[in-house]
């Protein structure tokens, strides 16, 4: 729940929420499993996998000053995990990093905010890293208009 004050500032509750998925996309389809178990991946580097994000996630929390109570860690399929927390946590607006990848990427890491922007139950905000470069080139001006770049 967000709230402008008189000044244009946003107070709110802030959740933070990660998804963590033991199984590559690509191995899968990106068909949502009922469970995150892997076949064929040795369980105990499914849990070095998860401790790590764990930790990383403990150790962003920290940093942000966020209570146990705003941080949940969920395991899953991202794509669908990560709407079902904005809807079960009331969201308003959520907000989510990501960066381009290369097409061989993108099946080896996955693009979750690409697959799950239109199943959010509520606004979201792509966040971008300070210094992305875009891999795609600007179009040409069309209809005698021309962007001003700068």
């Amino acid at each position: 729940q967000l709230a402008v004050d008189e000044n244009g500032g946003v107070h709110g509750r802030v959740q933070l929420v990660h998804v963590f998925e033991p199984k590559p996309a690509m191995i899968t389809g990106g068909v949502p499993a009922t469970t995150p178990a892997t076949p064929g991946i040795a369980p105990d580097l499914i849990e070095r996998a998860r401790q790590t994000h764990v930790n990383a996630l403990n150790t962003l929390a920290a940093d942000g000053g966020f209570l146990p109570e705003q941080v949940h860690f969920l395991e899953g399929h991202v794509i669908r995990m990560l709407p079902e927390a904005a809807s079960d946590l009331h969201v308003d607006i959520v907000v989510m990093g990501a960066i381009a990848r290369s097409r061989l990427q993108q099946a080896i890491i996955g693009n979750a905010a690409e697959y799950t922007l239109d199943r959010f139950p509520c606004d979201v905000l792509i966040v971008k890293p300070e210094n992305f470069k875009s891999p795609v080139e600007a179009l040409p001006p069309i209809y005698g208009h021309e962007e001003k770049v700068g």
